[in-house]
């Protein structure tokens, strides 16, 4: 795999992370006509961030079209009307979501904005469906904010264990993908279908220029982009869920560079500077069609 090389013309794309750095920032004190933002952070609730703002949260649930506002997506940028003033917090504490339970027993997980079962069945290394029903969850796709979950099988410490590939299902990886193509604002079956091309969806894989897991993350590009695009270092080695993140974060930000589907794969897999200078090399150009047909199977629900 040739993918997520470090980016070498800083002319460019300097400017270009520069511009998206900005973006994720909320505005902290705009005048009062001006339009206020948001990005969702870890932990964040929507009624907290509607008090921040001096905005209702039913104002901010139908500006957003956040039909459940119990469930709102880390990374998610809301757009906040009617907002009057910014407050500043009264505290930067953030709870530790893992918990080791009394006297060091089961394991529990509290669920933040953002979250899906998959992820924490992952960070665990508990199966999805073991995980709901030890909670009585009938609804994978549907978690609560604020939500305790027991662990099952619990392993005494609150120190989640490394996950092997193997404990994840296609159905967990599915639940993955889109939950990272919608925080990036990207096609989940495109990414499926990228993913398929890099690894066949395993963990576990190195390449020979040491690339990692699902995506084929590079380091050096894993320790730009996770601060840069994602908001925080990915474990992109031992974790799942770190290694879609920073994937489909990368490709996102390929495709705001490019504005083409076509493009941001080629440069994902040859590098966008080689792209820009040399043009698509003829196996770039058989690997993004052999991702653009599989792109279409997936849509349909079957793998390749």
């Amino acid at each position: 795999m040739q993918m997520l090389k470090k980016i070498q013309k800083p002319c460019v794309w300097a400017v270009a992370l520069a511009l998206v750095s900005v973006a994720l920032v909320p505005m902290s004190r705009p005048a009062v006509a001006q339009q206020y933002f948001y990005t969702v952070q870890v932990g964040d609730t929507l009624s907290g961030i509607s008090q921040l703002y001096g905005a209702s949260v039913e104002a901010v649930a139908d500006a957003n079209g956040i039909s459940n506002p119990d469930l709102i997506i880390t990374g998610q940028l809301l757009s906040i009307p009617g907002a009057s003033s910014v407050s500043e917090p009264e505290s930067a504490w953030e709870p530790d979501p893992v918990s080791s339970g009394a006297g060091g027993g089961q394991p529990s997980y509290t669920v933040q904005a953002g979250d899906n079962l998959g992820a924490i069945a992952d960070l665990f290394g508990v199966a999805v469906s073991e995980l709901a029903e030890y909670n009585g969850i009938s609804d994978p796709n549907v978690l609560v904010t604020g939500q305790t979950l027991a662990v099952p099988g619990g392993f005494g410490t609150a120190t989640p264990q490394v996950v092997d590939s193997s404990y994840l299902d296609y159905d967990d990886l599915r639940a993955m993908f889109h939950d990272a193509a919608r925080i990036h604002g990207e096609d989940p079956y495109l990414m499926m279908a990228l993913a398929w091309q890099e690894s066949g969806w395993q963990q576990d894989v190195v390449s020979y220029a040491g690339a990692y897991g699902i995506m084929q993350v590079m380091p050096d590009t894993a320790d730009w982009a996770g601060p840069a695009l994602v908001g925080w270092e990915t474990d992109y080695v031992n974790s799942a869920w770190g290694n879609i993140q920073t994937g489909v974060a990368f490709f996102a930000h390929l495709y705001s560079l490019s504005g083409s589907d076509y493009y941001a794969l080629a440069g994902y897999y040859q590098g966008p500077y080689s792209v820009e200078t040399q043009g698509l090399f003829s196996d770039t150009e058989a690997y993004v069609w052999n991702i653009l047909e599989m792109r279409d199977l997936f849509a349909s629900g079957r793998m390749p």
